[in-house]
């Protein structure tokens, strides 16, 4: 599964995450361009959950983040 999706901040789309899934974990590479200086942690949602990604980080132009987590820690079914 390779999935993409915006991120946004104050309701402008900053930057994308991109999601696969590899074996029993999502690796998420989340890579943003924000208009402003600051700290800006990444969440993904399910629709119920709000699950805290980590802060990204200065790579070149961009803010990065890339993590992976288990899969049972986002998805109850599994």
């Amino acid at each position: 599964m390779h999935q993409r999706d915006p991120i946004y901040h104050d309701g402008q789309v900053i930057g994308t995450a991109y999601i696969e899934k590899q074996g029993l974990y999502y690796k998420f590479k989340c890579v943003c361009q924000p208009k402003k200086p600051g700290l800006y942690a990444i969440y993904a949602s399910n629709g119920n959950e709000k699950l805290k990604l980590g802060i990204c980080v200065p790579e070149g132009e961009n803010f990065v983040l890339t993590t992976r987590i288990p899969i049972k820690c986002f998805d109850a079914d599994a």
